[in-house]
């Protein structure tokens, strides 16, 4: 399958779905392509942290509502 910056106007023209099929199968999105090697972490271990920050934090016995520490 060619692309169309690798024929003549043309042949574009000729048959342009064959050109625009070529086209759309090759887009793929940066987000769905996670990097993978040394230093990078699988998705499902990504995935357990990530949900892990979305959860409140526990509440403190000591903590009361409605009063900000002082620093």
């Amino acid at each position: 399958m060619k692309y169309p910056f690798e024929v003549d106007y043309q042949e574009i023209l000729a048959d342009p779905d064959c050109f625009v099929t070529a086209v759309v199968s090759s887009l793929a999105s940066e987000f769905l392509v996670l990097p993978k090697g040394e230093g990078f972490i699988d998705y499902p271990q990504f995935e357990t942290g990530y949900e892990a920050l979305k959860r409140p934090p526990p509440i403190s016995p000591n903590c009361r509502l409605g009063k900000l520490p002082s620093w």
